[in-house]
């Protein structure tokens, strides 16, 4: 299977992920791009650089509270505790040193930019001034540097300094929780890929407040909590999204001290969480999506042998009327591609239906038939495709 895979914010939760993108290799799962925001940045600009999974994980396993210790003593003029600088050069020298290889020598090197890359990388990221979602790409902003745009995307309000660009205030790209990150750009739904996006979230019902840090971590949990169920009840059926929500208990968001033993315990939970939806989760749903799809495709069929073997345009339209009938119940599970299709040939067997009389006696024609059956017969391969697809 081909995926478009995408990383949600998290933290130090993040580490999670080592775990589940294990699992996506076991699962033989094609991975044609990235895109990440927050942790999620983080994770998708080393691996498009090509850090192996090992290597992350070594890395987090061994992150120094060093890189987030960096005091902006102007709080008012800076919007945070800390300035990100050295969160910028922490993760520009892993980038650089991946991408350079041997030929890197720290701080003399180009930066590396989005346009560098063969794999597709997308980093997520907000815009305050003007509210809008901010996309770094190869297809947007080529030139821009990748760890810039992470630095960006990672600037949660109140921790990190935002990167000002001109006059734009960026910053973490987690705000935009509340909406399926596959929606803010096009480019995050490339033709030809499934959707797959991972959540991180704090699923506990007895959470423990007892200082400030406690309640600035519930009310984050509570509101993202929220906008994943939502967001997952709404499009988790749907043909070609796929929604996984990594349970990550009772770990802080910035708790960058955690144990090593807390971070392996992370990274069985995405790995199993991970393993479970592949191989209970997404079969059930590729079944119910067969069945739909193959209920669409003997419509079809039987309307091109009315049309093609009986010559009954009439009997043609009413199973038109059918799969219209169908395609209204189950829209939101339908690939938008093949529902638009068929939206289509119905306008066009329209344009071509029409009724003739003769002594009295009605008789319903096709102006052009040839036209509408060989239309018929693309939208049958289309959707036997479909079903042969999610039947293997």
């Amino acid at each position: 299977m081909d995926y478009f895979c995408i990383l949600g914010g998290g933290g130090i939760r993040g580490v999670a992920y080592v775990g589940a993108l294990r699992a996506l290799l076991e699962q033989n799962v094609n991975i044609t791009g990235y895109a990440g925001s927050s942790i999620g940045a983080v994770f998708t600009s080393l691996l498009a650089v090509g850090y192996s999974l090992d290597e992350i994980e070594h890395l987090f396993m061994n992150l120094k509270m060093d890189i987030f210790k960096d005091i902006n003593f102007d709080f008012h003029k800076g919007f945070a505790l800390s300035r990100g600088e050295k969160f910028l050069l922490w993760i520009r020298d892993l980038i650089e040193s991946k991408y350079y290889g041997e030929k890197y020598v720290k701080n003399e090197m180009p930066p590396v930019k989005f346009s560098d890359l063969d794999m597709h990388l997308i980093i997520l990221s907000i815009n305050l001034t003007d509210s809008s979602f901010k996309e770094f790409s190869r297809t947007i902003t080529p030139d821009a540097e990748i760890a810039l745009a992470v630095r960006a995307s990672v600037s949660m309000p109140g921790l990190y300094t935002p990167v000002f660009q001109g006059s734009d205030i960026i910053v973490d790209g987690d705000l935009i929780k509340s909406w399926p990150l596959w929606r803010v750009s096009p480019n995050l739904r490339p033709s030809g890929s499934r959707i797959l996006e991972f959540r991180l979230e704090d699923v506990q019902t007895d959470k423990k407040i007892n200082n400030g840090l406690d309640y600035l971590n519930a009310v984050y949990n509570t509101i993202s909590g929220f906008a994943t169920d939502f967001i997952i009840d709404l499009y988790s059926e749907r043909d070609k999204f796929d929604y996984i929500k990594i349970n990550s208990t009772d770990v802080r968001v910035l708790d960058f001290l955690l144990s090593n033993a807390k971070k392996q315990e992370l990274i069985r939970v995405g790995y199993e969480t991970t393993m479970e939806y592949f191989k209970e989760t997404l079969p059930k749903k590729r079944k119910k999506l067969f069945e739909n799809y193959y209920s669409i495709q003997l419509a079809l069929t039987r309307l091109k042998h009315e049309l093609e073997v009986k010559n009954n345009v009439k009997s043609a339209y009413c199973v038109l009327a059918e799969i219209f009938m169908h395609l209204c119940e189950h829209k939101r599970y339908i690939d938008i591609d093949i529902y638009d299709v068929i939206v289509a040939f119905k306008d066009l067997f329209s344009r071509n239906y029409h009724i003739s009389s003769f002594l009295f006696i009605s008789g319903y024609k096709l102006n052009d038939k040839s036209l509408v059956v060989r239309e018929v017969e693309e939208i049958i391969k289309m959707v036997s495709k479909k079903t042969l697809e999610l039947k293997t």
